[in-house]
């Protein structure tokens, strides 16, 4: 189940916390260079819109003021039916942002008894 998760999170670097909530969680704080946060979060919001189908239909907040976005979407694993869902939070404040990946969802499609859901807890979902 793991395997699917780390091949896209393994290559960001940070770090997994499930401490508080019991979700598996992801996140980093990078520095930034003394480009204005604005601009840090223009391109953001230009890589969503090129990882993801459709930004519009995924980013579920969006505020440049606060420096704040929210992306509810999925992966697809190419060789089969599986998708990742996930929310990715990304933040951008005094020269820093901090991206964070959770709600891990792993929803696959099995012949004969349809979609099956299973949370990165551990906890299975119809």
């Amino acid at each position: 189940m793991f395997n699917f998760l780390y091949l896209f999170l393994v290559p960001l670097g940070g770090r997994q916390d499930n401490s508080t909530s019991g979700k598996f969680m992801y996140s980093k704080v990078v520095m930034l260079d003394s480009v204005d946060n604005g601009v840090w979060y223009d391109r953001a919001k230009t890589w969503v819109a090129r990882n993801y189908r459709s930004a519009n239909a995924v980013i579920q907040y969006d505020d440049k003021e606060v420096g704040k976005i929210i992306v509810k979407g999925y992966w697809k694993e190419l060789a089969s039916d599986v998708e990742l869902w996930h929310t990715l939070i990304l933040e951008f404040k005094n020269n820093k942002y901090r991206y964070i990946f959770t709600d891990f969802v792993k929803t696959s499609f099995v012949s004969g008894i349809g979609k099956m859901e299973e949370s990165i807890d551990g906890s299975m979902m119809f």
